[in-house]
């Protein structure tokens, strides 16, 4: 044996040596180490016997001021730690100080939405009144900093209070703002308490618009008063509906909470009818152990209602909702949609009963999720909408029932939520949305723009954030079911979700779970879909006789797939899953038939991603 061959024959070994033996935890931050080697987490992707998280509930006295676009009102916050360590200092999220002048944010905003930022008043600790120009307060960004009298101790409550007043965007509405003086949707609304956790301690990271959520599970009490006209969809359950609603509309709300057939609780017929008690009304509402509140305003929208069974096992139901401008065609099928939607999470995919009481989808504009809320534009098609409602209704698990930190890892909730109704939209929608969604991933991928999506989401922006968020995350899980095989992706799916809900799993907790549960080290797998540069390239080369070989010069693990074609006609003759690649190798063997005159091998179809396609075809 030379001695070039001996040193290539050395190179494959290690490689699949490599390959065999790394463990994904090898690339796991010091910070995350050291919660392991706390007790809060563990090498096997569980929470550890420490795992703790500190406790919130908000008391809310908000109205609503449709005309000026604001919402005013008083926060009373009780907060407590159970953290074995004492907290110097707390730390508040404002919000709306994204559009405060001078605060810096991913997104161009028109100036006539720019203002001063959240105004408050009346800001106490405990009791104590303290002076907001104060050495203890300092705001930077959207974030207020507390520094404490006395450091808040393992298992002692503090309560936090303020009135507040804040001004939402009427031209640049990202994500939530005034639509006109008779609608709304109001989010990222109240003063929160930031995440302090075991991996970083307070997440101090601002809020500059691009990232969406990373939030403590809390209980709110929310009382939203709005002028006489107004209807108010909100997270939560309604307490109050007879104090509120005109005799009408409480007689169709009830029948809705009853009834599997959709009721027209306000019509064309209706809309303009006095829908509430005459003079303001205040909506009150409750809701439990929940990562966020928002909520929908219109005097004149049409509002679908109707409940479903969500849990066959307990019979737990959920009222499903779409409330919405008449002018909107699409979303007269809304509520029919999004009832087919939380079916199929509840049992097929994830095939966890919807956690919520309810579910309200709102006619705003693009397309965004809250719990027990979702804020959707107006759809050019039937098939679009059932994207989209899907989509937003997919967050229910993540990050909202999960907690996952979308801010720095958003492919734990995004990637989830584009990958899990692939098969409801196929059905439901009559359309293919993996292929859909090949094209911009092949333009992409691979390209210096793209990055790994373990780098943290908030350092990315624009195409390169929603590939390592959106598109690739979205195809590894999909590749994984294919190789794991659909029922046993479920069962690890409902393992890894029933050991982390109501948690903050990270993506190593997610990474080692399946693993564990699979029985099967996927670290391999893991490696290059999530922190490589590897993109998808798939060859197909013709050898001799009847040898083949299928060549990765891209490294990604695919499934391969090879057709024998005849015009527009393919026939599948070969199939492995991305398991194929395992081993470290970059090109396997493949024994086919002698193709005739008229036929040939095709590599792949429009569900692969493939940077280049040109040398997928043999004729």
């Amino acid at each position: 044996m030379s001695l070039k061959v001996l040193a290539f024959t050395i190179f494959i070994y290690s490689v699949s040596a490599f390959a065999q033996n790394f463990s994904i935890n090898d690339y796991m931050p010091l910070n995350l180490r050291e919660a392991v080697e706390k007790g809060f987490r563990t090498y096997d992707g569980k929470p550890g016997k420490n795992y703790v998280q500190n406790e919130v509930t908000y008391k809310i006295d908000a109205e609503l001021l449709p005309k000026e676009g604001k919402v005013k009102g008083k926060v009373v916050i009780n907060y407590k730690n159970n953290f074995p360590n004492a907290l110097e200092k707390l730390v508040i999220r404002l919000y709306q100080d994204a559009f405060k002048k001078g605060v810096g944010r991913d997104f161009q905003i028109n100036p006539a939405d720019v203002h001063d930022g959240t105004i408050i008043s009346d800001f106490k600790i405990d009791g104590k009144e303290i002076d907001l120009k104060s050495d203890k307060i300092n705001r930077s960004g959207t974030l207020l900093f507390v520094k404490m009298d006395t450091p808040l101790n393992t298992g002692v409550n503090v309560t936090v209070e303020m009135n507040w007043e804040v001004k939402f965007p009427e031209i640049s509405r990202v994500r939530m703002g005034k639509y006109s003086d008779s609608t709304l949707f109001i989010a990222y609304w109240y003063p929160q308490m930031s995440v302090y956790d075991d991996l970083q301690g307070w997440d101090e990271q601002n809020f500059t618009m691009n990232q969406e959520f990373y939030n403590n599970f809390a209980d709110f009490d929310v009382k939203i008063t709005a002028p006489e006209g107004f209807l108010i969809w909100a997270t939560g359950e309604l307490q109050n509906p007879a104090e509120v609603y005109s005799d009408e509309i409480l007689k169709s709300f009830e029948k809705a909470k009853t009834s599997d057939e959709i009721v027209k609780i306000v019509t064309k017929e209706t809309k303009n009818s006095l829908k509430t008690q005459k003079g303001k009304n205040t909506f009150y509402y409750k809701a439990k152990y929940v990562p966020d509140f928002a909520f929908g305003a219109a005097i004149d929208y049409l509002w679908d209602a109707s409940t479903m069974v969500v849990d066959n096992k307990t019979g737990r139901k959920a009222l499903i909702s779409a409330v919405y401008n008449e002018k909107s065609e699409d979303f007269y099928q809304v509520a029919d949609i999004s009832r087919q939607a939380i079916k199929y999470f509840s049992e097929d995919l994830p095939g966890v009963p919807y956690p919520y009481p309810s579910m309200t989808v709102f006619n705003g504009q693009g397309g965004m999720e809250f719990p027990m809320m979702v804020n959707d534009g107006s759809e050019p098609t039937y098939a679009s909408m059932v994207g989209l409602t899907s989509h937003e209704i997919a967050h229910t698990y993540f990050p909202f029932f999960m907690g996952t930190n979308e801010v720095k890892y958003a492919f734990m909730d995004e990637g989830w939520a584009r990958m899990i109704p692939y098969k409801f939209q196929k059905e439901v929608g009559k359309y293919n949305p993996i292929a859909l969604q090949m094209k911009g991933f092949d333009e992409r991928a691979g390209r210096e723009f793209e990055v790994p999506p373990m780098v943290p989401s908030i350092q990315l922006k624009g195409q390169t954030y929603r590939m390592a968020a959106y598109n690739r995350p979205a195809l590894a899980y999909l590749f994984l079911q294919d190789m794991m095989g659909e029922d046993k992706f479920r069962e690890a799916m409902q393992y890894y979700i029933a050991v982390w809900k109501g948690k903050h799993p990270n993506p190593f907790d997610f990474f080692n779970i399946m693993s564990s549960f699979y029985g099967e080290d996927l670290s391999w797998y893991f490696k290059s879909w999530f922190f490589n540069w590897d993109y998808p390239d798939l060859k197909l080369k013709f050898e001799g006789g009847t040898e083949y070989t299928v060549q990765n010069p891209g490294r990604l693990p695919l499934p391969v797939k090879i057709y024998l074609a005849e015009g527009t006609f393919k026939k599948l003759v070969y199939y492995q899953s991305a398991s194929i690649w395992k081993d470290g190798k970059t090109t396997i063997k493949v024994e086919l038939e002698t193709p005739d005159k008229m036929t040939w091998y095709q590599l792949g179809d429009e569900n692969i991603p493939d940077v280049n396609r040109l040398d997928n075809v043999l004729k």
